[in-house]
């Protein structure tokens, strides 16, 4: 039954070229936004996210400037059929995006509890902190969408969850040339904390899937996937921190550069571990 859904989501995100093009406010405002002309381009796909996390910050910048958008452009948010496969299958940062800038579009909160489901099932908690599962430069990703979010709808708690994701982040860092570096954890970038988190603090060996050892600066990362996400990570590795360094992990370059191949890519997302932990989402 899990491998049924699995190969489910994979047609659906195969197909959502087809689907994105019968969308006519996506095209309107993709060849406003980016003077994109061929709807074949627009991939709002699992595999290509990069042109809809581009439309998501195209929109949140126009909400946070106050101009205006079309009613057909917001309603157009809610009908991509790649989110919606996503919140059941692969729940990540886009799907959380997406909501928020519904909500935020319709000044209505509509998406509090699959939010914070979400968020549920994207955070490893323990002793007051939390650590994004996708990893640190998809936290930054995520986070701006739900401080806004939280902030106009005065949502109960999501502001504490930032301060412990944070935390957790911090607790968990080790330092290269005077400043704080996140954990290999995730798709990650080589870029170092915010400058806010800058600051010596208490070192945390054990947080969710994350084991690290103070004094030899050596991590451990759990194997413990969330539905078919690729940016969390399937198999358990360790990472020794050389001279600043992390030994044996590749920073994050971007999706399209993530794997060698489509066979790779696949290899990866249909992992038995990954479709077994289906299991775990609940909405």
């Amino acid at each position: 039954m899990r491998f049924t859904a699995a190969l489910i989501v994979t047609l659906l995100i195969c197909s959502c070229s087809f689907w994105v093009s019968k969308i006519s406010p996506w095209s309107e405002f993709a060849v406003k936004q980016y003077g994109i002309k061929d709807l074949k381009n627009i991939r709002l796909n699992f595999r290509n996210g990069t042109e809809l996390a581009k439309a998501q910050d195209s929109l949140f910048d126009v909400y946070r400037k106050n101009e205006h958008i079309s009613k057909n452009t917001v309603d157009s948010l809610a009908k991509n059929i790649w989110v919606q496969a996503a919140s059941k299958l692969a729940p990540g940062n886009l799907v959380i995006r997406q909501w928020c800038l519904i909500d935020l579009f319709k000044d209505t909160c509509l998406h509090k509890r699959p939010i914070k489901s979400s968020i549920k099932y994207l955070t490893y908690d323990e002793d007051s902190v939390s650590l994004w599962a996708e990893g640190y430069s998809y936290w930054l990703y995520t986070k701006s969408f739900l401080q806004e979010w939280s902030d106009v709808f005065a949502i109960e708690g999501i502001k504490k969850k930032i301060s412990q994701i944070d935390r957790g982040f911090l607790r968990t860092s080790y330092k290269r040339d005077g400043n704080w570096y996140p954990a290999p954890l995730g798709d990650l970038r080589d870029e170092p904390l915010e400058e806010s988190l800058q600051y010596d603090h208490l070192c945390q060996s054990r947080l969710g899937i994350l084991r690290f050892d103070c004094n030899t600066k050596t991590y451990k990362i759990l194997g413990d996937p969330i539905g078919l996400n690729p940016h969390i990570p399937a198999d358990t590795f360790e990472v020794k921190i050389i001279m600043g360094y992390p030994k044996n992990f590749d920073f994050y370059k971007g999706y399209d550069k993530k794997y060698k191949s489509k066979k790779e890519e696949w290899a990866d997302i249909l992992k038995p571990n990954r479709i077994n932990s289906l299991d775990k989402i609940r909405f």
